[in-house]
């Protein structure tokens, strides 16, 4: 394995000490052409945007910065975190002597793990301190929820000693030499929690340190490490995406060997071959067209639904592959291409023009806009009421939860079983009375008001 090649950023940490062999196939692969996706362009604009806002708190929201255009959307989201933020000490007291915030810093976690420069480079979204403690912040924009206790989160805490640490004495800088507790927090607007944090005592960071330059020490003695068994730990890996990791493939080979089992069909004649999975996809395609699902048994539809999952997986990057390669234009994909989706119309001039010009047709407000009541999860978002406790309060007696449509999930799953609302009451007959043959009052007789 080339180790010049070797990486280990702060956000694939967590699958690096999950899976070692990950790295090193990483390593091993060809650099693949720079595609940034549209949600890390999103996370990258909003990113920016609250760095800027840390930096320009009594400044109208932008509409641009750098070269990202912003939209009312960002700021909202952008708001809820601004809105912790500053109600923090250290952000409170900023410009007071033993308080620090420092918003988007860069530093290197491996000069104090023994390791080389460069393999493991930390970006920390905000660092906020106070003579007690230290939090470092970490900012998600994804639906892809993280703990706060994660690796990239205690790289980014090691990183963060440059900062508070005198490189000659080892002591913390004046103003800090008291700090005990460190606090990790992930800032995720999409979280219906908005802040997750993690607390641990200032030490801990030492230990983090051993077990980081322990694991580089294992990457570079141990160069033929083997991917291990596929699970969450594979989400983001290049070599999952690329599909070279051989127990990815193997599974996709398993899983589809097994879904044949179970749904009574017969693999090839020899088993499944290895690392074959277009091969094991096809003959599972040729016997779902002749099997009713609902003669399974229940076994058999359980230990089909078992064996499901590694398929979706593979058949969603399967597709997404093909449209790299389609949209890259480096060569084509045996009967597949890409189509527009399905066009939107859109207006040519900015808002205040088309109104204007709308306006000239002897068309009001009422047939230019439509009144519509936001959603409560909108409501909620908004400045006005995300900033006022007392108001996000009254909003929130206005609002009720329904449940969503059933979903099926595995029975491992720790969230409540669903319940049937039909089943969940005894439905109750309406008693019929006997009329007497000779009512006691007309209808002429009824007040208009019963």
């Amino acid at each position: 394995m080339p180790l010049e090649n070797l990486r280990l950023n702060p956000s694939s940490l967590d699958r690096v000490f999950s899976c070692p062999g990950s790295a090193i196939l990483t390593a091993s692969l060809p650099k693949a052409p720079f595609e940034q996706s549209k949600a890390a362009e999103d996370g990258d604009r909003k990113h920016a945007l609250c760095h800027w806002r840390v930096m320009n708190l009594e400044a109208p929201w932008p509409t641009e910065v750098g070269t990202h255009k912003i939209s009312s959307g960002d700021v909202t989201e952008v708001q809820k975190v601004i809105n912790y933020v500053k109600a923090q000490k250290a952000f409170v007291n900023r410009g007071t002597f033993g308080y620090l915030v420092a918003p988007e810093q860069f530093g290197e976690v491996g000069r104090f793990c023994g390791i080389p420069d460069d393999l493991c480079r930390a970006r920390i979204d905000l660092l906020l301190a106070d003579p007690n403690g230290v939090e470092v912040v970490d900012y998600k924009f994804g639906r892809y929820l993280v703990a706060p206790d994660c690796w990239e989160l205690k790289a980014n805490a090691i990183a963060a000693l440059q900062f508070l640490v005198d490189p000659e004495t080892g002591q913390f800088r004046p103003g800090f030499q008291q700090m005990k507790n460190l606090r990790l927090t992930i800032l995720q607007p999409a979280n219906p929690n908005l802040a997750s944090s993690a607390d641990f005592p200032i030490e801990e960071v030492g230990e983090w340190m051993k077990e980081i330059s322990s694991l580089y020490q294992r990457l570079v003695s141990e160069q033929q490490g083997v991917p291990r068994a596929p699970g969450d730990h594979c989400v983001f890996c290049v070599g999952k995406k690329q599909n070279k990791c051989p127990e990815y493939l193997n599974m996709i080979n398993n899983s589809a060997g097994s879904l044949l089992s179970a749904v009574g069909g017969t693999p090839p004649e020899g088993g499944l071959a290895p690392l074959s999975p277009v091969e094991s996809i096809a003959s599972l395609a040729e016997q779902a067209q002749h099997t009713d699902v609902s003669r399974l048994s229940g076994d058999a539809l359980g230990r089909a639904l078992d064996m499901i999952v590694g398929i979706e997986g593979f058949a969603k990057d399967l597709k997404e592959e093909a449209e790299r390669r389609i949209r890259a234009q480096k060569g084509s994909v045996d009967g597949w291409k890409l189509k527009h989706g399905n066009s939107a119309k859109k207006w040519t001039l900015p808002v205040d023009e088309i109104v204007h010009r709308l306006g000239k047709m002897s068309l009001n407000k009422k047939d230019i806009f439509e009144e519509k009541l936001r959603s409560p999860a909108a409501m909620l978002g908004i400045p006005k009421v995300d900033g006022s406790t007392r108001r996000k309060n009254k909003v929130a007696e206005l609002i009720t939860s329904v449940p969503g449509k059933p979903k099926l999930v595995p029975e491992s799953d720790p969230s409540p079983d669903y319940q049937d609302p039909d089943q969940m009451f005894e439905k109750v007959e309406a008693k019929t009375e006997e009329k007497d043959a000779t009512p006691s009052h007309t209808a002429e007789q009824i007040p208009f008001w019963l």
